[in-house]
């Protein structure tokens, strides 16, 4: 398979927090700017480009070092990120990106993780989210596990006092879960849930309210379903279309956005 499906063989007897440590997350990814962890993402995919000044971490649980010549994890430089153009930052809906990195050493150490497709059943899912968040100062040597089980999107709407859209998942933790709830630098992380073909990327942590929340209440989590027409538009596009002079004017109808450092515009129509 050209993606890596199998994350644990079942969830069955598993505990509340699994040990990352006994896992190997080859898609698990951390982004950081300045030296500092912005947020945590997962690997769907290889792309060429031209590097720029953001760098991801692609990491084999334990955190890398300084270089991108270790064990542990990679450095790899991105070269831009697309935001989805309906997002808003006054607004919590749309709060999802694609990020283009470079291929080298990600092909020999990383395998992508499956990604939902159209027609899968999202309803009573388990799932686990993988995230680097912490509650504490610095970096978790290691990315944080929870199990989660997909519920009713009514349970997220009594909880947050709103409609919970058709791009938004609910979840909760299970009532024997140990430890803390999502933290700052969870945001980005995948929800990776089991179906019958193996583990795909289901949902992403949009909103983070915590560590000290109350860990048992139901979290809203983007839909990776809702995104896939966005995602795939994005990932056909060929390697010569993202050299600078190859970017077409603004369409204007705010569909999609090339973010980078210099500049954004749509890409789209």
């Amino acid at each position: 398979s050209r993606c890596a499906s199998r994350v644990l063989t079942s969830l069955r007897d598993q505990p509340a927090n699994v040990n990352a440590q006994d896992q190997h997350f080859s898609w698990q990814v951390k982004l950081r700017s300045l030296g500092a962890l912005r947020c945590s993402g997962v690997l769907i995919d290889r792309m060429n480009y031209q590097p720029r000044n953001w760098n991801v971490d692609l990491s084999s649980n334990q955190r890398p070092a300084s270089t991108t010549t270790n064990t542990t994890g990679e450095s790899v430089l991105v070269d831009s990120f697309f935001l989805y153009g309906a997002y808003r930052q006054t607004d919590t809906r749309h709060n999802f990106a694609l990020v283009r990195l470079h291929p080298n050493n990600v092909v020999q150490h990383h395998k992508p993780a499956c990604v939902i497709s159209s027609s899968d059943d999202v309803r009573n899912l388990n799932c686990l989210s993988v995230g680097w968040g912490s509650g504490g100062a610095g970096e978790p040597p290691v990315p944080t596990v929870r199990r989660w089980s997909v519920v009713d999107s009514q349970l997220c709407a009594q909880r947050y006092n709103r409609t919970v859209e058709t791009d938004s998942l609910c979840a909760q933790l299970p009532d024997d879960s140990g430890g803390s709830g999502l933290c700052v630098g969870d945001t980005g992380a995948p929800l990776m849930c089991q179906f019958p073909d193996g583990w795909k990327v289901t949902g992403v942590v949009s909103e983070t309210l915590g560590c000290d929340d109350v860990i048992r209440q139901p979290v809203i989590f983007v839909s990776v379903q809702y995104y896939l027409s966005f995602l795939q538009k994005l990932m056909a596009l060929p390697d010569a279309y993202f050299a600078p002079s190859a970017i077409p004017p603004a369409s204007g109808d705010g569909s999609e956005r090339e973010v980078t450092t210099s500049r954004a515009r749509d890409v789209i129509g």
